[in-house]
Formats: C-alpha cells, structure tokens, sequence
C-alpha cells in the first residue's frame, strides 16, 4: 500500500517544475506515515498474540458442572484447583499483572 501511495505521489508532483523542497517534505512526510502505519501494525499483531496467549492460559469458569456445592470438593477436584491457580500465575506473570 504504501508504494502505490508514493508512486501517487510522485506522478503528482512530477508536473511540478523546481518544487525539490516540496517534494522532498512530502516524500519525508510520507515516510513518516508509512512508519507509522507499520507501527500500528506490529501493535496489532502484539494484541493478536497476548490474545492467543490468553486464551491458551484461560481455564473455564470453576462451576461448569452443576454441583450444589463448588468450593467442597473432592481431592481430584482440589488438585484441578492447584493447577487452575498455577495457570492463573503463569499467565499473570506473562501479561505483567496480578489477582485482584
């Protein structure tokens, strides 16, 4: 995209007889933008990839079996609780933030 905009561009200008300075503070601003729009790229695919992240980390909710009861549970279901808050941790220690 951003060669077609420069190629634009320069087409445009080319009529411009002596316009060097213009050109050239066109050209600069150009490639500022398109610096800038490979930046909210990369700021994309970041989120793109903590999303993933997360998502891998994430464990389902703690009542998903319809039991009267979900904090008294067997010694299986109090081992799934140990690994649940492991992952929990791993993914607050990855994204940088804490249980609140």
């Amino acid at each position: 995209m951003r060669d077609a905009v420069e190629d634009a561009l320069r087409e445009r200008l080319g009529g411009f007889g002596g316009g060097g300075a213009l050109r050239e503070l066109l050209g600069r601003l150009l490639q500022l933008f398109g610096q800038g729009l490979r930046l909210l790229e990369l700021l994309l695919e970041l989120l793109g990839l903590q999303l993933k992240l997360v998502d891998q980390l994430n464990v389902p909710g703690r009542c998903l079996r319809r039991r009267s009861s979900c904090g008294a549970g067997s010694v299986g279901q109090q081992g799934d609780r140990g690994r649940r808050e492991e992952k929990y941790s791993q993914r607050d220690e990855v994204l940088g933030t804490r249980n609140r």
